[in-house]
């Protein structure tokens, strides 16, 4: 099935301390490697998206539980989605040529570490960070 950036969300600045982001970061990329998936938001095959100052962003998470929370709070229509972890490295091939970036654990605010398309791909094999 194509994937493809459903229409983009806008959202408020927030921010979490650098020690909840690395901590959340950790985690998503531990369970990532081991479980070989990540969860995205998805409608109608377009998944979930955000602008943060014109800069297209994807939130993934590493639970249903998580994906479902960012879900109710800012995509109430989005359905929580499990993509294995070579189908999403697969799609940021694309994401990357666009300039997107991807959003690691965000908090159902979207607060969290965010990194281009290119370097998330190296984070979750393990040649980045």
């Amino acid at each position: 099935m194509p994937m493809h950036l459903a229409m983009v969300e806008s959202r408020a600045r927030m921010s979490i301390s650098p020690q909840d982001a690395e901590r959340r970061r950790e985690r998503f990329v531990a369970h990532v490697r081991a479980a070989q998936s990540v969860w995205v938001l998805m409608l109608d095959g377009g998944i979930a998206n955000f602008d943060d100052e014109g800069v297209v962003v994807v939130p993934v998470w590493s639970t249903g539980e998580e994906a479902r929370a960012g879900a109710a709070a800012r995509f109430p229509r989005y359905l929580a989605r499990e993509l294995s972890a070579v189908a999403f490295l697969d799609l940021l091939e694309s994401l990357s040529a666009r300039g997107a970036w991807v959003a690691v654990e965000p908090t159902a605010d979207l607060a969290g570490e965010s990194f281009p398309a290119g370097r998330f791909s190296e984070l979750v094999r393990g040649d980045g960070v």
